[in-house]
């Protein structure tokens, strides 16, 4: 959303949708990289039991598949943590996640489940995907990973808009910005912060953000620092694992 800094108005929608499916390809391939090391890393606990000294090392390992993977743990059918993958957090075993809805999802579905942005034991934001340890069709375990959002998209957003041509933020369905450039609104919901009360366009389009998951639209902005405001054009689509969505956007000042 950014209303404190603006974009080139001669950049045209075709080369912020160009700008958009680099940001979606780049996510993308990063979440497939962790699905892939996830899946078969829950495959391999299948074999050697939870707490075997290969399952250790498994677990030790699986921050491998990706710099954007934060405290890989363990946990039993109760949603205790038996295990972490971080020596920096030893003191968490034990710790009862059975109030994550992600987690409960595990169990029930028997699938892997990407959460909401939520705040961790560590008291670390991040956002969660889980992986069931099945044998014989029955969960024994879950292995669940944190994803360092803010990284993850500073990191794509620098590689798909090299030049700085366009304002680019991450949205959940729900309002929440993942991240934003512009700092000041990374953890803010947009239909709930005062920040955003002064353009009540910018709350409509993010409730038609939300609900679908591509699409195109204008909205005004004004600058937080003065009372100029600014006509802009957003084209969104959707991204994430395993049900998770996430709302890319990228806009573009157009008066």
């Amino acid at each position: 959303p950014s209303p404190s800094y603006t974009t080139n108005p001669g950049y045209t929608l075709d080369d912020a949708r160009s700008v958009n499916q680099a940001l979606l390809d780049t996510i993308q391939h990063e979440l497939d990289i962790i699905d892939t090391g996830l899946s078969n890393d829950t495959a391999a606990l299948a074999k050697t039991g939870l707490l075997s000294e290969q399952s250790l090392g498994l677990i030790r390992g699986v921050k491998n598949h990706s710099p954007y993977i934060q405290s890989p743990v363990l946990l039993d059918t109760n949603l205790k943590i038996i295990a972490v993958g971080s020596e920096e957090y030893p003191d968490i075993i034990g710790s009862d996640l059975s109030d994550q809805p992600h987690l409960n999802e595990v169990l029930r579905l028997k699938n892997p489940v990407m959460g909401n942005l939520t705040s961790t034991v560590e008291g670390i934001p991040a956002i969660p995907v889980s992986y069931p340890i099945l044998v014989n069709g029955s969960v024994t375990g879950i292995l669940s990973i944190l994803i360092e959002q803010k990284e993850i998209f500073a990191d794509a957003i620098l590689i798909s808009d090299r030049e700085n041509r366009f304002e680019e933020f991450i949205m959940q369905p729900d309002g929440l910005i993942l991240y934003d450039k512009d700092s000041i609104h990374t953890g803010k919901n947009i239909h709930t912060e005062p920040l955003y009360a002064k353009n009540p366009s910018f709350k409509e389009i993010a409730y038609r953000i939300g609900d679908e998951r591509t699409g195109t639209g204008t909205y005004q902005m004004q600058n937080i620092s003065s009372t100029n405001i600014f006509t802009k054009e957003a084209i969104w689509n959707t991204t994430g694992i395993h049900g998770g969505e996430w709302r890319v956007v990228v806009s573009r000042i157009t008066t």
